[in-house]
């Protein structure tokens, strides 16, 4: 299909018995090149802040691309400017409006928006936004006429075995 993104953006989230640098660890193990950061919406800032350090701390030299949900500002506060090891956000209309975020970071952060419905998306078609998250199951046909990458969202876990099974393909 034209105009979706055809590679997956594995999530991290705090998960207990879990840290974000081993989260980090075992993606890259298995070749990942794109990471979203989860944070919960009641994480505080210094929560947020220390996830953003450990998971680009974790990346290093990778060339992993690593985003972060939300929060642009704590992000611009919060990575050595210059330091591409943290590429962008992921947005909603609960962060401000894209064209601020773009601004705000940059031209080279990427800048994700995280839609509930195509009808989110068609009238953002226009702005400085450089792919569009949507669940699956909202995927229409309309969203043919958007020239912008879509990502399906949708919750999952890697069964056990995946990474083998990742080896053999």
């Amino acid at each position: 299909m034209r105009n979706f993104v055809h590679m997956i953006q594995y999530v991290i989230k705090p998960v207990d018995g879990k840290t974000i640098s081993g989260q980090v660890a075992a993606l890259l193990a298995l070749g990942a090149g794109w990471i979203t950061l989860h944070m919960p919406d009641d994480a505080s800032d210094a929560e947020v802040a220390g996830a953003i350090r450990e998971a680009v701390g974790a990346c290093g030299d990778s060339g992993v691309i690593l985003i972060v949900r939300g929060k642009p500002q704590l992000v611009l506060d919060t990575v050595a400017p210059g330091d591409v090891r943290a590429g962008g956000v992921l947005i909603s209309a609960a962060h401000g409006a894209p064209a601020r975020v773009r601004e705000l970071l940059g031209p080279h952060a990427i800048i994700g928006y995280e839609a509930a419905s195509a009808d989110e998306i068609l009238p953002l078609a226009g702005e400085d936004i450089d792919y569009f998250t949507l669940p699956a199951g909202a995927m229409t046909p309309a969203l043919g006429a958007v020239d912008i990458p879509i990502v399906a969202t949708g919750a999952s876990a890697l069964p056990d075995g995946f990474s083998a099974y990742i080896k053999e393909i």
